[in-house]
């Protein structure tokens, strides 16, 4: 008996950054995947990081088409005209490389596009991160979609692989794997600070946050930009009202029961002065210690 032929595609680099430990246990495993470059990797305007799948020692070998599918003079075209482009280009190239198995991860129209392409090909679909929630996206719908057209399903936790089964998909399809995103995090080798302040250009040794802000993209939704401007303008807010160090007090009073932040010289004074003055209470303060007690006993932190 052969060995199956099996194909991943990739569109974004935030996507092959979840597929490289994927691609690493294929080929570890088994014959060597074909790995499709499309969308965005291939895409100038979007910073065609194809090359990011070039310089990776597990991935390069693999490289078997690059499908580009975006328009480079028409940055604004119609999603659904890209996504009738998509299937177009990936529905000739499973007529000539049809393989047993596709590889689809996440949400993006790019990847619903062929997987429409692959189900109307009859070709076997595995999809990873079903089953997940994102209110506010047009991914909520593209993912479901790829869900109902997939055979096998891998999803990142146990409540998106419940419903993936009262979505009506078949329990013994359904194999609750964890996040790659996870994986990453374990196996990656790790920077240490310094290099990762030279890898950014960021000085990471003062204090800063990090903000993270996926905006809304469903019907009616505003801009991105502006969705983006009021996150700014909200986070100068922040500042100017906690402007005289007391970010730490604040965050108690909100409910926080730790305090996690690098400029604990001024913050954690400000919390023991707001102890002193009665603005938060000792009660609040044992209630918040035994909370983070409980779960690091329940985490088995304490024997």
């Amino acid at each position: 008996m052969r060995n199956p032929a099996i194909t991943v595609v990739t569109s974004t680099r935030a996507e092959f950054g979840l597929l490289r430990p994927v691609v690493a246990k294929l080929c570890q495993n088994g014959p060597a995947p074909a790995l499709v470059a499309t969308g965005a990797h291939l895409c100038a305007r979007l910073g065609a990081t194809v090359a990011e799948i070039e310089a990776a020692p597990v991935a390069a070998p693999c490289l078997a088409a690059r499908l580009p599918i975006f328009s480079e003079e028409d940055p604004g075209e119609p999603v659904a005209r890209t996504i009738a482009r998509t299937v177009g280009v990936f529905d000739a190239y499973f007529a000539a490389h049809r393989p047993d198995a596709l590889v689809l991860l996440g949400d993006r129209f790019e990847i619903f596009a062929v997987a429409v392409a692959a189900a109307a090909r009859h070709v076997p679909i595995a999809h990873i991160s079903g089953g997940d929630v994102t209110l506010g996206a047009a991914d909520e719908y593209y993912r479901h979609c790829i869900t109902h057209m997939a055979a096998l399903h891998f999803p990142s936790c146990a409540d998106s692989a419940a419903r993936l089964v009262r979505m009506g998909q078949t329990p013994d399809t359904v194999f609750c794997v964890g996040g790659l995103g996870d994986e990453n995090i374990r196996t990656l080798p790790k920077m240490t600070r310094q290099e990762l302040c030279g890898s950014t250009g960021f000085d990471l040794m003062q204090p800063f946050g990090l903000v993270t802000f996926h905006p809304e993209t469903g019907a009616g939704a505003p801009d991105p930009a502006e969705q983006s401007a009021a996150l700014c303008q909200a986070m100068e807010a922040v500042e100017a009202y906690a402007q005289d160090g007391s970010a730490a007090v604040l965050a108690v009073l909100a409910g926080n029961d730790m305090v996690v932040t690098t400029d604990f010289t001024a913050q954690i004074p400000q919390v023991l002065e707001a102890l002193n003055e009665g603005i938060l209470t000792m009660e609040s303060i044992d209630a918040s210690v035994g909370r983070v007690l409980g779960w690091k006993y329940d985490l088995g932190l304490f024997t």
